[in-house]
C-alpha cells in the first residue's frame, strides 16, 4: 500500500537522503580495494536511501502540481530508510544541543530540519506497523 507524503515531508526525506549518499563514493573505493564484503554492506547501506529517492523524485524540487508524493516501496526498505535518516537527524539534533547551538543563525534551521524529518520517518513508521498489525488480524 502507497504511503502518502506531503510536500514539505518528502522535501525533508529528500534532502536528508541526498546528504547520507555523500559517502555512496566509498563503494567504488571498497571495490577497488578488492574489499567486496564492505563495498555490499555499503551497497545494503544505501539501497534503501536510492529506492527512496526513486519513489519520492531525484530531482530537488517537484512541479507546482505535486501537492503530494506516494512512497510504493516494500515495508522492509521504506522501515530500513525510515530509521536511518531519523538516527542521522537526532545525531545531528543531539550534537547542536550539546554544543548548544540552537539559539539563531543556520544551526537553528538545521534543527527545525532534523525535526522535520524525525517526525517524517516517525509517521511513516508508526504507518508501517498500523498496516502489518491490521493484516495481522485479517482487516487488510
Amino acid at each position: 500500500m502507497p504511503y502518502t507524503l506531503t510536500r514539505e515531508q518528502r522535501d525533508a526525506l529528500h534532502a536528508e537522503a541526498i546528504t547520507e549518499l555523500a559517502e555512496i563514493g566509498d563503494v567504488y573505493l571498497a571495490l577497488e580495494n578488492d574489499d567486496y564484503r564492505l563495498a555490499q554492506e555499503l551497497w545494503r547501506r544505501y539501497e534503501p536511501l536510492l529506492l527512496l529517492l526513486d519513489q519520492i523524485g531525484w530531482d530537488p524540487t517537484l512541479p507546482d502540481s505535486a501537492a503530494v508524493v506516494e512512497v510504493a516501496m516494500p515495508d522492509a526498505q521504506l522501515v530500513s530508510a525510515a530509521r536511518r535518516l531519523t538516527g542521522v537527524a537526532l545525531g545531528r539534533l543531539r550534537h547542536q544541543i550539546d554544543q548548544q547551538q540552537l539559539e539563531h543563525g543556520p544551526d537553528a534551521e538545521s534543527a527545525r530540519h532534523c525535526i522535520a524529518v524525525t517526525e517524517t520517518c516517525s509517521l511513516l513508521l508508526a504507518d508501517v506497523a498500523l498496516l502489518r498489525l491490521a493484516a495481522d488480524r485479517g482487516e487488510g
